[in-house]
């Protein structure tokens, strides 16, 4: 049965889930293409179907971005996280002074955990997932990625329990991370006070990089007969994935909780062809701003018992950004199970307004999305942006390096990339190269006097119609243009002080600390105990 099976006063609140996968191509499940990934993630496949399709939502290019947002809710612009990529020496995290939903749903009496990657700061205790309002967490804190047996990046380990360091699991023969994923999910849920609804997060590192795999994930469903080894590799992660996803809902289902539940899946970014994941026939992969990089595969899945639920089986069109996904949960956080409670409670302890609009309704009744503009890169001169206008509604790239499109690769291995040929700007020439985006690919994705794009998104949803010189279509393309320049420039006004450079390093303390005990981990708390001597400018008290 639903409900939490407690009789607490929250027990007949709903259970959330969201789950983000790393580097997932939007070509690369069941419901987005007839590919040779089909068959190969039935788990996700099946909730998928019995839920809402979502086609059209949006997140930052890369994984730091895309974390941040879905953490609080807010463009990451506007706390110098846009183009960040962290890594385990920096010290760079999502401020303090932003709230999480972990905390908003702790607020409403929720239980929190966590499993899986984190990459939004690791610095101090404070900046990780049990400082940031999870109750519990277990995975890896620091880095973009980690060996999948042996859980190491470099030199050192990341795998933490908590706040303490899982040693059992880490180094070479040790358990592959998606079973340990699972594990914990299965458990952590399991084992949630029952008087109290639940919130669980699962940041799946499958199917980024280091592309690897045990051998019988790869002789999995279709991924046995695959020519080219990224491909075959990264199916076989695919398949990990919805190992781990069963897992979880199994604990939903064991708990008693699925019939009360909401989740929510998403990609953090597009697929990097270079490392198996693939986009086709989107534009674009990972780190570039056309849609293969941008668009996220996505879908939300209700339980029987949850009211106002639409049709099963159902798709929406409605564009969104990532953000949007934490405002409807933290809005469903504060309904009863039947949909009724505060419809615009005021969230406690934000100190600034979130960006997101709660979408549940307007999926619900299969509306056009509640949002008029959809910002995927913020800024004055270089900036990527979905609008609708009077006149349409449009893709616009604005000093974006040039994508093209990466065809599937077939059994005998091979693959096609096809370019486009339609960059307008002052540096054209230079900005003709493509993406193809690895681990950390696409950090090129703009550059200087790049090239410029609009495109007639809702019609030419592959992007291969460059209009940003179209001056002899029925709609007058300038006008688009200025009225999609004038509403970002707005948005870049509201962003105040969001500016950093780049993350600051702290290269030698966080290598000590490494050094000394084999994990990486919050070495500005270890260094801040240790030091004998006050804290030197270098050091954030």
């Amino acid at each position: 049965g639903g409900g939490g099976g407690g009789s607490g006063s929250d027990s007949n609140k709903l259970n959330l889930a969201l789950v983000i996968v790393d580097d997932i191509g939007y070509a690369d499940m069941d419901w987005t293409t007839t590919g040779d990934l089909a068959g190969v993630a039935p788990t996700l496949a099946s909730y998928a179907a019995e839920g809402t399709i979502m086609w059209n939502v949006y997140a930052q290019y890369q994984c730091t971005p895309t974390r941040a947002a879905i953490m609080t809710g807010r463009y990451p612009a506007r706390y110098g996280m846009q183009e960040e990529v962290l890594n385990a020496k920096a010290t760079l995290t999502v401020p303090m002074n932003e709230s999480t939903i972990a905390e908003h749903l702790r607020y409403e009496g929720y239980y929190a955990i966590m499993v899986g990657k984190w990459h939004i700061g690791c610095s101090r205790w404070r900046n990780t997932p049990t400082g940031r309002g999870f109750n519990k967490y277990y995975g890896f804190m620091c880095n973009g990625g980690i060996d999948y047996e042996e859980k190491t990046e470099g030199d050192y380990h990341d795998l933490w329990d908590g706040r303490n360091p899982d040693t059992d699991n880490v180094g070479e023969g040790t358990t592959r991370t998606n079973y340990l994923y699972g594990t914990a999910l299965y458990n952590n849920i399991v084992s949630a006070p029952s008087n109290k609804p639940l919130f669980a997060f699962f940041a799946s590192q499958d199917p980024h990089g280091p592309i690897m795999c045990d051998d019988d994930l790869m002789e999995y469903g279709n991924c046995d007969a695959m020519g080219d080894s990224n491909r075959k590799t990264y199916c076989g992660m695919i398949h990990a994935l919805d190992l781990t996803f069963a897992d979880m809902m199994d604990g939903f289902n064991h708990s008693g909780r699925l019939d009360n539940t909401v989740l929510f899946f998403t990609g953090d970014n597009g697929g990097a062809p270079d490392n198996g994941g693939y986009n086709w026939p989107l534009r674009g992969s990972k780190g570039s701003m056309f849609d293969g990089g941008a668009k996220q595969v996505s879908f939300m899945w209700a339980g029987s018992k949850v009211g106002k639920y639409p049709t099963r089986g159902t798709h929406w069109s409605g564009a969104i950004h990532v953000v949007d996904i934490t405002m409807t949960l933290l809005r469903l956080g504060t309904l009863g199970s039947d949909g009724s409670g505060s419809e615009a409670k005021t969230l406690p302890g934000a100190l600034y307004p979130k960006d997101g609009t709660d979408f549940w309704d307007y999926m619900v009744k299969n509306y056009s999305s509640p949002r008029t503009l959809v910002p995927i890169w913020i800024g004055e001169d270089e900036f990527t942006m979905r609008m609708k206008t009077d006149y349409g509604e449009f893709k616009y790239i604005k000093g974006g390096k040039n994508d093209g499109w990466y065809k599937i690769p077939d059994n005998n291995g091979d693959s096609e990339e096809v370019e486009g040929d339609d960059c307008y700007g002052a540096n054209a020439e230079a900005n003709s190269e493509g993406g193809g985006g690895g681990d950390h690919g696409g950090d090129d994705h703009k550059d200087e006097g790049g090239c410029s794009f609009i495109f007639d998104i809702v019609n030419d949803p592959y992007e291969q119609y460059n209009q940003f010189l179209n001056d002899s279509a029925t709609i007058n393309y300038a006008t688009v243009s200025y009225i999609m320049e004038s509403a970002m420039a707005n948005l870049v006004e509201s962003i105040d002080g969001g500016e950093i450079d780049e993350a600051d390093i702290d290269e030698d303390v966080a290598k000590a600390y490494a050094a000394n005990t084999g994990f990486w981990g919050p070495f500005q708390d270890w260094y801040l105990a240790t030091a004998s001597t006050t804290t030197t400018t270098t050091q954030e008290p």
